[in-house]
């Protein structure tokens, strides 16, 4: 299993090959561990590296200003922190950003509650951001954050996008108050249509999971969804991983139905499925699979009552009116 490090500069190295062309290739600056990655790449070798200092110039080594307007020939890997002059720089050397240059090394980006959209050279996006705070990590690659129409969240929700090649998705009408989405590497959070969430949730999905939570959903305060147990943990014995899965594991997902209702302080965890139309109660801490129209309680969590079906509204005195749920289309 590779690190997110070496993922995102094997990443890195596509758009370089994909983006330079037929031009060539020269590194600006050193950074060992992705000259490492980027050897492995034998189509691709850097014709010469630059400088600013005239004492280093050798027969491998030209000036940067050597460059100037020579976009059509050369594409530059920029291997130095990416500040704003450097930035300037390249653009007055005539390298306009990914399409004649690229940063391999980037700052975090935080968007603000206002910030609507964002896309950037590196595969990440943000489409209809309603208000959250959302923070998309350095190495982050290929990310996306899309959330429907006529979803709300309230102020202090957070996304924060921690590694790369990951997805969330909130469906329309939601309403999510003050809590906190975390994505890791090769992750997806998916969030279905008219889901209700209550202040301090913490969703979290760890490396190479999924969490599903279908439409209709209601979750009160202090709910934790876990998806794996953000630490390796290993079999003295045998030397081996424990807690290391597939992404196509069931052991990986978590996976809750429609018209599910998760009580307060619940907590569901990695290799979970909740069927429709279920009930985890208060602080319940579930992991297994749960059958639809079930309530189940306690630590950890077992089946109570069977059986059943539930309203949003405690007003409500008709099963019949709980039928809409039942007859969706999965």
């Amino acid at each position: 299993m590779e690190s997110q490090n070496t993922a995102y500069y094997r990443y890195i190295c596509e758009r370089i090959r994909e983006s330079a062309g037929d031009r060539k290739i020269v590194f600006y600056g050193s950074q060992a561990s992705f000259e490492a990655v980027f050897k492995e790449y034998q189509d691709m070798k850097p014709a010469f590296n630059l400088t600013a200092l005239k004492e280093k110039v050798s027969d491998k080594v030209r000036l940067i200003d050597d460059i100037n307007n020579k976009s059509d020939e050369y594409y530059i890997v920029i291997l130095l922190s990416p500040t704003d002059n450097l930035r300037k720089k390249m653009k007055r050397l005539g390298y306009r950003d990914f399409k004649d240059c690229m940063f391999v090394e980037r700052k975090r980006v935080v968007l603000g509650p206002k910030d609507v959209s964002y896309e950037d050279g590196y595969g990440n996006k943000v489409v209809n951001n309603c208000g959250f705070e959302i923070t998309i990590a350095s190495y982050v690659f290929n990310s996306q954050v899309i959330i429907g129409k006529g979803t709300t969240c309230a102020s202090g929700a957070k996304i924060s996008v921690w590694k790369g090649n990951s997805k969330l998705t909130i469906g329309e009408g939601c309403k999510l108050l003050k809590g906190e989405f975390l994505l890791s590497l090769n992750t997806e959070i998916s969030i279905g249509n008219d889901v209700v969430i209550m202040e301090d949730y913490s969703v979290t999905c760890s490396r190479d999971t999924k969490i599903i939570v279908g439409d209709h959903t209601m979750m009160s305060r202090e709910i934790r969804l876990r998806s794996g147990d953000g630490h390796a943990i290993f079999d003295m014995v045998t030397g081996k991983r424990t807690n290391n899965y597939a992404p196509d594991d069931p052991k990986s997902v978590v996976e809750i139905g429609r018209h599910v209702w998760l009580g307060w302080g619940a907590v569901v965890l990695g290799g979970s499925k909740i069927g429709n139309c279920c009930i985890i109660g208060a602080y319940g801490v579930f992991k297994g699979t749960l059958p639809d129209h079930c309530v189940a309680a306690g630590n950890p969590a077992k089946i109570i009552k069977r059986d059943i079906n539930w309203s949003k509204s405690n007003f409500t005195e008709n099963i019949d009116d709980c039928e809409p749920y039942l007859n969706e289309e999965e």
